[in-house]
């Protein structure tokens, strides 16, 4: 599959994104360059995603659909905010011009999403975006980062996704990136045991999803044994890995190590060098461990055992 990166410009400004600092400058890729990259490896690549950023910002969106697919892409994905697509008329053209599936990014109910997102209306937007999209017969799954703006109310959102017939959700551990970094973590970050907590008491509610992802949580944050149909990525059970060359299936493979952290933030602690998982795990951030320290890391482990499974 090949991933294409459009820049950081957004019509949503997310208070905790991980792309953009708060400097409030936009880029937006060169559209010559993304015509090479389209180009490159196409006769060997059938899967095509952008992303950025909001990709459908780009001035430039169905010259760059229409390249890749006289280009022989099969299957076009996006990742996105989907508010663009409230815009019938623009999701019919790029349908037609060969969207398949969308990752939407939705980070609570209305009010808790327009206040993280910074736009009022916006949850309205995307929420419309999704029913243009279903009309077509465009594959939708729902994305969500958890932080403590959104920790008590995400649920609603859950609910009403499965209302809607929303098939895949995922939910993404707060990576210290972009407006996440530093200092900044402090105000979104939860610590692990309310974590810990709250994946449990949705334990019910997750399962309903035809397909649940866990992405760059610390494997003890999550059950010692994952319910059917949770996918934990970057973690040991499964780990995706990519796309079929000839559809947008996801595939997996056992021995694959995948991780959003950079290497150099995974931290030394007294837990992790003793672990059965330490190389198959995304790790703890420094951020997360200096904030919270690890007493709450142990005080979570407290909740199935699992460090005496882990360690064992």
């Amino acid at each position: 599959m090949k991933i294409i990166f459009l820049g950081n410009m957004c019509n949503n400004d997310c208070v905790m994104c991980s792309v953009k600092k708060y400097s409030g400058l936009d880029f937006i890729a060169d559209k010559k360059e993304i015509f090479e990259q389209l180009h490159k490896d196409s006769d060997q690549l059938k899967v095509l995603e952008f992303t950025g950023g909001e990709p459908t910002e780009h001035p430039g969106i169905i010259d760059f659909f229409q390249k890749g697919r006289s280009e022989g892409y099969k299957v076009i994905r996006m990742s996105t905010n989907g508010r663009n697509f409230s815009d019938e008329e623009f999701t019919e053209k790029l349908v037609n011009l060969g969207l398949k599936s969308v990752d939407v990014a939705l980070h609570g109910i209305e009010r808790d999403h327009d206040e993280i997102v910074q736009k009022k209306g916006a949850f309205r937007e995307s929420m419309e975006g999704i029913k243009n999209l279903q009309k077509y017969g465009v594959k939708i799954a729902v994305a969500s980062v958890l932080i403590r703006q959104n920790i008590e109310n995400l649920t609603e959102l859950c609910e009403e996704l499965q209302k809607m017939k929303i098939e895949a959700y995922s939910l993404l551990e707060l990576v210290p990136q972009g407006r996440s970094s530093g200092s900044d973590f402090e105000r979104f970050a939860i610590p692990y045991t309310e974590k810990k907590k709250f994946l449990y008491d949705n334990m019910k509610l997750f399962s309903n999803f035809d397909q649940f992802y866990l992405l760059n949580f610390t494997r003890c944050v999550l059950p010692v044994r994952l319910p059917e149909k949770w996918f934990h990525i970057g973690g040991y059970e499964k780990k995706f890995i990519g796309y079929t060359s000839n559809d947008d299936s996801l595939i997996y493979n056992e021995g694959a190590e995948t991780s959003s952290l950079d290497p150099e933030d995974k931290i030394k602690n007294s837990f992790c060098p003793n672990c059965s998982l330490r190389n198959k795990c995304s790790g703890f951030s420094k951020f997360g461990l200096d904030l919270f320290g690890e007493e709450d890391v142990e005080e979570m482990m407290k909740t199935d055992n699992i460090g005496n499974i882990l360690f064992s």
